[in-house]
């Protein structure tokens, strides 16, 4: 090194100010570090240190120099310390260390050790950065996660695109996904429905801008697809800078919260009825303040028992009805008492508001509310248990003495079976007295000795045990008769428990075994009967909808038995769903009380493809123990032929009404445009169609058919309305058709008639569905027509068209007259002959309506006319006018009209008629009656049929008529009806013959059958040896 000049000592001064200067800026540099600092020689001598490592240390900074680092590192970490010192020397060398304070603490800490240039390489510099905040927030971390994965509700952290980034293991179990599923996921896609999309969307855009949401209740789907109820909330993540990263997810599932909601509910709903059982109990309920001895709630039947209305009652103390608690410290004492017992039972008497008393039986609790105390109290009038009571009281002496005449063996043995005691009925029944058998073996007298010791085993076996019951041995009389007894045993014992014997009550079953064998077979033949009987049987059990068919349940449908599986869906693949809705719902209402019975028309698809009616009925068995319906079992009857007939009966009635009404306007018409109006009216009135009209050919360019009358129950049809009787499309449809060729045209269904397309619109809008156009001649040529609509498709039947084209036919003949000008009053044999016409097709139609009857009933054909015949023939021996005689007959051809109505296996039964059956059979005066009264007869045809049944002494039916009331023409149907049945065979008996008929007429004779006709009747037969059709007659006196 060349040689450089001593400094001065000004040099010296100043250099040694400026590294005083740059080591107090260092120093303070150090000093403000958040960091320790230290240097260090080879060894670990610490050569200098900062304020904070002194701090760190615990040392004095002034003392801290020259002392060892190494004897400041924990004693786990000296020796990796000693590694790093080494290696510092050389290189710069990080690591995490534990210092050891001077009170022994330890200071977890992170070492960067770095060479000093200027030292060569025999000092080194360290900084020692304090890791405890990092620790403690590391484990602050490390309890959150903990906090997080043991929490009960459902945690997810997700980015603000709503991607998963944490899923805790709440999360797991609530939605069925591991972690490692949903990390990564959009959640949306994941766990939300669709319908709770824009939901998430909402909650995701308040957390863009840093606000959370509150808990709501919505729902999210697990794994397998099911909603899973949760309440969710979402809160913003914030960075270290406070900027919005994410958003934590809370939900807590709520399904159990859900249910508790539910049965808090049900809770309310069943306190509510319970209010309502209060209210309906037959005791009053009375809440009472303990202190105040006032009344703070009642039910209903307080006041009715008291008379007051409840605000008033609520207004009342205990002491102003009741006897016992005179002032308040009665019922202080009595408080006090029940406080004690917790419950008590008393009686009392209360005053009503009139005045009068009458008892109680109290039954008092006390009971504390939300730190109240109260008084429950029970009553119940026991008026009429008192009175029992004292009656009882009086009754026991003579219910002593009723054991003796008691219908039962009661009998007492001792424990080994010798008798002590046994009642009257006992001596009747074997032919024993007591005296003769008393102390005697039980065993040895009474039993079979086939039986004999088994019995006796058995009873010295059972003499200890408890009571049993329904056994059933055969005892034998003192002479030698078998009876059969049902047993019921008890044991019978002293105050200690020590058994003295056994009392036996035995009912005599001998006549009831009988009787079961009777049933048995009776079952028997009502299993065979039901067999070959015409009904279908079906037994739903209501528990499984298992379901019982009979054969013929399935023969009336066209299947062979067992087609279908016996379920109730075998019935709902064959009946219509219009009918099964409807079926169904009167089986709910029958079963939950809202309906008397099941009865119901309903309609199945027979194999073929038609239409079957079917007639259910059914009835339910209940369990015994609850009540509750477990089986419904009923009868399927085919009515198809039934219902045919009926409808086929109300064309033809409403067709007869039609023509009765209008032959009355034809006879009583005074001009053609009196004629025309009336028959219109006729028809839309009395015949119950839609509308009729008039119409005349005109003979011009279109022939046109220009309207003469009409009457419509909606008016304005008619109304320029075009038809023509040219073979154009407006002469094409029936109106127009039946003038150009002279014959009755009908169209059954307007909607679909290629014919009424003129028109068409126009008549649906009126409800319009089918029509008939009846020609009118003049002198062989048709002048005009008739036209009628009617309500239904397919409403005109042949026998309908036959009547209405002869109302047509008189028509032509009433209007030839008129225009002829001949003069009512100079007509009177025309008329007459025109009455007869009109009587002979009434009588036809009457004939016709008498057939469809008889079809139905093959056991009575012919009844109806050979009564007709026979009342004729007495009214003739009465002498009665002819014009009288010929309603007779009317009527006589249709007086059992009303059985139309009356099931035809009811009507050709083979057997007896039930109670319901034969109430059934009683109805048809009536029907007939209903189906006949508004038809225009000159004689009281109606009231006839309903009346034939009635009897001179009130016995009858269907109104229970007397003497005078009854028509005479219906008494004479009366007696020509029952000789004529008697006579003839029915389904349950054979004919009993005319002699048996003649007596019963002749024994009741001015009792219930008019002496008159009697005698009239027996005279015929037994004087003028008149005879039935195809019958004998009487027996020669």
């Amino acid at each position: 090194m060349p040689n450089q000049p001593n400094p001065t000592v000004e040099q010296l001064v100043a250099e040694n100010e400026t590294l005083r200067a740059r080591l107090d800026e260092a120093e303070e540099t150090l000093r403000a570090m958040g960091d320790g600092a230290v240097s260090l020689s080879g060894d670990g001598t610490i050569l200098y240190s900062n304020a904070r490592f002194a701090e760190m240390a615990g040392i004095s900074f002034k003392k801290i120099v020259g002392m060892s680092f190494h004897g400041m590192i924990a004693e786990q970490d000296r020796k990796r310390f000693t590694t790093m010192l080494a290696g510092g020397m050389k290189k710069a060398v990080h690591g995490e260390l534990a210092l050891q304070a001077c009170d022994d603490t330890w200071i977890p800490v992170h070492l960067s050790i770095f060479p000093l240039s200027d030292s060569g390489g025999k000092a080194i510099s360290v900084v020692v950065t304090d890791l405890t905040e990092v620790a403690a927030a590391t484990a602050v971390r490390l309890r959150l996660a903990l906090i997080v994965e043991s929490s009960d509700d459902a945690i997810i952290s997700v980015t603000l695109d709503g991607v998963v980034e944490s899923w805790n293991r709440a999360a797991e179990m609530l939605y069925g996904y591991t972690a490692r599923e949903a990390i990564g996921q959009p959640i949306e896609s994941l766990i939300v429905p669709p319908e709770h999309f824009d939901e998430v969307k909402a909650e995701l855009a308040a957390i863009r801008l840093g606000k959370p949401t509150r808990y709501t209740d919505t729902v999210r789907l697990h794994k397998n697809g099911t909603p899973v109820e949760v309440s969710v909330k979402a809160s913003p993540m914030l960075d270290n800078t406070g900027k919005v990263v994410g958003a934590s997810v809370n939900a807590r599932d709520i399904s159990a919260r859900k249910r508790a909601e539910e049965e808090r509910d049900r809770a309310m709903s069943q306190l509510q009825q319970f209010r309502d059982l209060l209210d309906d109990s037959n005791d009053s309920v009375f809440v009472v303040d303990s202190v105040t001895a006032r009344i703070v709630d009642i039910n209903k039947r307080a006041c009715t028992s008291l008379g007051y209305p409840r605000d008033e009652l609520l207004r009342m103390s205990v002491m102003e009805f009741g006897a016992r608690m005179t002032d308040f410290a009665a019922w202080s004492d009595h408080v006090q008492r029940v406080k004690k017992t917790g419950t008590t039972l008393l009686e009392d008497e209360f005053r009503r508001k009139d005045g009068s008393n009458f008892p109680v039986e109290i039954s008092v609790k006390h009971i504390s509310l939300e730190g109240n105390d109260y008084i429950v109290a029970i009553a119940r009038d026991i008026t009429e248990r008192q009175l029992a009571e004292q009656s009882l009281k009086r009754e026991r002496d003579f219910n002593k003495r009723l054991v003796d005449v008691a219908p039962v063996i009661i009998l007492t043995l001792d424990p080994q079976g010798r008798i002590v005691s046994f009642n009257r009925y006992m001596e009747n029944l074997s032919g024993y007295s007591l005296s003769e058998v008393e102390r005697k073996e039980w065993f040895d007298l009474f039993l079979p000795e086939s039986i004999r010791e088994p019995t006796r085993e058995l009873f010295l076996r059972a003499i200890h045990d408890t009571e049993t019951h329904g056994n059933i041995t055969p005892l034998l009389t003192k002479d030698g008769e078998e009876k059969t007894i049902e047993w019921y045993d008890k044991t019978l014992k002293d105050v200690t428990g020590q058994t003295m014997g056994l009392i036996a009550i035995g009912l005599d079953v001998t006549d009831r075994i009988k009787d079961r064998e009777a049933l048995k077979e009776s079952e028997q033949r009502f299993q065979l009967a039901m067999e070959g009987a015409n009904d279908g049987l079906w037994d739903w059990n209501l528990l499984t909808d298992e379901v019982y068919y009979s054969p013929r349940w399935f023969s009336m449908l066209g299947y062979e038995a067992d087609a279908f599986p016996p379920v109730l869906d075998t019935w709902s693949r064959l009946v219509y769903p219009d009918d099964k809705e409807r079926a169904l719902q009167r089986v709910q209402d029958y079963l939950e009380g809202r309906a008397d019975d099941v009865e119901m028309e309903i309609r199945m698809k027979h194999r073929d493809g038609h239409d079957v009616i079917v007639l259910s009925r059914a009835i339910k068995v209940n369990r015994e123990l609850d009540g509750k319906p477990v089986r419904l079992v009923g009868t399927h009857v085919d009515i198809t032929q039934r219902k045919q007939a009926e409808e086929s009966l109300r064309h033809l009635n409403r067709a007869l009404k039609t023509l009765s009404s209008v032959n009355h306007t034809l006879v009583h018409a005074q001009d053609e445009e009196q004629l025309w109006q009336g028959v219109c009216r006729a028809a839309v009135e009395e015949g119950g169609y839609l509308l009729a009209w008039i119409g005349y050919a005109e003979e011009n360019e279109t022939k046109s058919v220009r309207v003469m009358a009409s009457h419509a129950v909606k008016p304005g049809y008619t109304n320029g309305i075009r038809i023509s009787w040219a073979d154009v499309p407006e002469g094409r449809g029936p109106t127009g058709m039946a003038i150009r060729t002279g014959k009755s045209r009908y169209i059954q269904d307007i909607g679909h008639d290629p014919a009424m397309a003129p028109w068409q619109e126009n008549a649906l809008a009126y409800g319009y569905k089918a029509c008939i156009a009846l020609p009118l001649f003049e002198n062989g040529k048709p002048f005009g027509v008739l036209t009628i609509y009617a309500a239904e498709p397919n409403a005109f039947n042949n026998k309908e068209v036959a009547l209405l084209e002869e109302m047509a036919g008189d028509l032509g003949y009433g209007i030839h007259m008129l225009r002829t000008g001949i003069e009512r009053d100079l007509s009177r044999v025309e008329q007459q002959h025109t009455l007869e016409q009109l009587s002979e097709g009434l009588e036809a139609t009457v004939q016709a309506v008498a057939t469809t009857v008889e079809m139905r009933d093959p056991y009575t054909a012919g009844h109806q006319r050979r009564v007709a015949i026979l009342a004729v023939d007495i009214a003739r021996e009465m002498g009665l006018p002819e014009e009288m005689i010929k309603g007779i007959h009317l009527a006589g051809t249709i007086h059992d009209l009303g059985k139309i109505r009356i099931p035809a296996e009811v009507l050709s039964k083979p057997g007896r008629l039930s109670d319901i059956e034969y109430q059934i059979i009683r109805e048809h005066p009536q029907s007939g009656y209903d189906i006949m009264k508004g038809v225009k007869f000159p004689w009281p045809i109606a009231d006839i049929i309903r009346q034939h049944h009635e009897r001179l002494d009130g016995s009858g039916y269907p109104q229970g008529l007397r003497g005078e009331q009854i028509l005479l023409e219906a008494k004479i149907m009366a007696v020509a009806d029952v000789v004529e049945a008697m006579s003839s065979h029915r389904p349950y008996r054979a004919g009993l013959g005319i002699d048996v008929a003649l007596a019963e007429i002749e024994g009741n004779r001015g009792k219930t059958y008019e002496a008159k006709v009697v005698d009239a009747c027996l005279k015929l037969f037994r004087e003028k040896h008149y005879m039935l059709e195809g019958q004998p007659g009487p027996t020669p006196e």
